[in-house]
C-alpha cells in the first residue's frame, strides 16, 4: 500500500478540523466510529487543534515514530468518515440539516445494535460522548454550576416536603 504524502495528511487534518469546528452538528460524523477509533483518529490528526502546516508535520513525524501503525488505522477511520460524508451530501444535496439528522440516526443505531439489548419492555437510551482531547474549562464549569443549582433545588424541595409532612 503506498504511503500517504504529507500534503494529503494535511488535507485530511483540515477536513476533520472543519467537521470539528465549522458546525457542531457535523461532529456527529465522529460518532460513526467506536470509542477506540475516535481516540485514535483524534490522537493522530488532532482535529480539535488549529495547527499550521509545519506544526502538523512536526506532530505527524513525532506520532509516526511513537506508533508507526497508527497512521494506517487513522487513515482507515478517516476514509470511512470522508466516504460517509460524501455519500450523505450526495444523497441529501446541500441540506445539511437532513445530513446531520441521518448521521445522528445512524450513529444511534450503530451504538444501540452494539449493546445487544434483549429486553423489549423498556427502550434503551444510549448516550455517546464526543471525544475531546482537551477539557473545555468553560463547559466543565458551566456543567458544575448547573449541577450545584440542581442539587440545591432538590435539597430545598426535600426540606419543604419534610416540613409539609410534619404538619
Amino acid at each position: 500500500m503506498p504511503r500517504v504524502i504529507h500534503k494529503e495528511q494535511y488535507r485530511r487534518y483540515k477536513f476533520l478540523n472543519m467537521l470539528w469546528y465549522d458546525d457542531k452538528d457535523l461532529q456527529n460524523f465522529y460518532l460513526l466510529l467506536n470509542m477506540r477509533a475516535r481516540h485514535e483518529i483524534n490522537l493522530y490528526y488532532l482535529p480539535s487543534k488549529n495547527l499550521t502546516e509545519s506544526e502538523f508535520k512536526e506532530h505527524i513525524d513525532s506520532i509516526n515514530k511513537q506508533d508507526p501503525e497508527l497512521c494506517h488505522r487513522a487513515g482507515k477511520y478517516f476514509k470511512y468518515i470522508e466516504t460517509t460524508y460524501a455519500k450523505a451530501f450526495q444523497y441529501y444535496g446541500e441540506n445539511k440539516e437532513m445530513v446531520c439528522e441521518a448521521i445522528s440516526n445512524c450513529s444511534m443505531l450503530h451504538h444501540n445494535e452494539s449493546n445487544n439489548n434483549k429486553s423489549k419492555k423498556q427502550p434503551k437510551v444510549s448516550v455517546v460522548p464526543v471525544l475531546r482531547q482537551h477539557v473545555d474549562i468553560e463547559k466543565f464549569c458551566n456543567a458544575l454550576l448547573r449541577l450545584v443549582d440542581y442539587l440545591n433545588k432538590q435539597k430545598k424541595e426535600d426540606s419543604e416536603r419534610s416540613k409539609n409532612n410534619k404538619s
